[in-house]
């Protein structure tokens, strides 16, 4: 493997860590906040990649099956905490809905697809 090719791996690995990092931020502040924050979808988009490269490149590459296993629970982990980072917004969507709607700052807090949620959810 040449020097370049580490390189990219550590860089990939160094972006990993810090989109997880900020991942796990956002989720502890969305679980907390009273009101419903903005919604950073360039980051949820982009949170698993980093972890998804770096597996493939470990799975392609016969590294150790202990490193391999250890990145598969990374994986999972940070699954996890973007299924539950999703599933607060909904959740503070739906408790709360009433209050945004009426307010355009709360509504410019959504993205289109979740105002459409949330417009739906009222009508019903």
């Amino acid at each position: 493997m040449s020097s370049c090719e580490d390189k990219d791996s550590a860089a990939t690995r160094a972006a990993a860590k810090t989109d997880v990092e900020l991942l796990k931020r956002f989720w502890r502040n969305k679980k907390v906040a009273l009101e419903i924050l903005h919604f950073d979808s360039a980051h949820v988009s982009r949170a698993l990649w980093p972890l998804e490269e770096t597996f493939d490149y470990f799975m392609d590459n016969g590294i150790d099956d202990l490193m391999v296993s250890l990145y598969r629970m990374e994986l999972d982990r940070t699954l996890f905490m973007l299924c539950s980072y999703l599933c607060l917004h909904l959740q503070k969507i739906e408790k709360y809905m009433a209050h945004i709607s009426n307010s355009v700052d709360l509504l410019s807090r959504l993205t289109q697809q979740q105002e459409r949620f949330a417009k739906r959810y009222l009508s019903n």
